[in-house]
């Protein structure tokens, strides 16, 4: 096949709703109503479009959208996996109410904490959790990022001010790659709302993230996160130097924001 299209014949899925389609659902009317009222991706997150050919039903790839090459790498180890599995289900467990708070300093100065709300999935919001191969990022070129876990209000089109789509990195063995780092920095600039979520052997949690259930919402409290383009520490920020390169400022964090962390978790 030439052109702008390529014949594409898995398993399709739709960007909104999440409903499967193959190709013998095209000339059903009903269904093919409900894929034209929604984006629809082949199992490599590649946007497809229903062919009606009377002989041959298909789902093609629109070219120019392909994911070519991956930033950063895999985390391989088992217990990551089960981590991003686990933490889905309760952020997907009857749909409850998402509430994500930090320390910020109390008026006292003498180590009198309180907590600052800095994400809430409320009634006017329908957040849709995401994991892994489901929610690629593409940025140019045909590069992409593969966060562990992403939440995104499916009622607008794009991240805004209250409906910040969330990206949960799950630490275990290892932080982010330099690259990686600063795309997940980037987007925190543009309505995203990074956690890192260190993990402990063997375990689902660390003292760097405390979450619990009550009255029907779920309170996540991480102590590190990226926001509105910059780097968090416990409600504090890290800031970067005047004229500081990518490299010099990512070596400072290695060596010190991230460090810490997988010394202590």
């Amino acid at each position: 096949m030439t052109g702008l299209f390529m014949k594409e014949t898995k398993v399709i899925t739709g960007g909104i709703t999440g409903n499967e389609y193959n190709k013998d659902q095209i000339f059903d009317p009903m269904s093919y109503v409900r894929m034209k009222r929604e984006p629809l991706y082949n199992n490599k997150r590649e946007l497809v479009i229903p062919v009606r050919n009377r002989k041959s039903p298909q789902f093609r790839r629109v070219l120019g959208t392909r994911y070519r090459k991956r930033i950063g790498v895999s985390q391989a180890d088992p217990t990551h996996g089960k981590v991003v599995a686990w933490l889905k289900r309760k952020l997907q467990a009857n749909r409850l109410q998402v509430e994500i708070s930090v320390k910020s300093s109390g008026t006292s100065g003498h180590n009198d904490y309180g907590r600052k709300l800095i994400f809430c999935s409320g009634a006017a919001t329908q957040y849709g959790w995401l994991s892994e191969n489901e929610c690629r990022i593409l940025f140019e070129l045909g590069k992409y990022i593969v966060p562990d876990i992403v939440g995104r209000d499916i009622e607008v089109a794009t991240p805004s001010y209250g409906h910040e789509t969330v990206i949960i990195e799950v630490i275990q063995t290892h932080f982010p790659d330099q690259e990686t780092f600063f795309r997940l920095l980037f987007l925190s600039s543009f309505g995203y709302l990074v956690i890192f979520y260190f993990v402990s052997p063997e375990k689902y949690s660390s003292k760097f993230n405390h979450f619990d259930i009550d009255e029907g919402i779920m309170k996540l409290r991480p102590a590190y996160y990226l926001a509105q383009g910059s780097v968090f520490k416990y409600g504090e920020e890290w800031r970067r130097l005047k004229d500081q390169t990518d490299a010099s400022w990512y070596s400072y964090l290695t060596n010190s924001y991230f460090k810490y962390a997988m010394e202590n978790k």
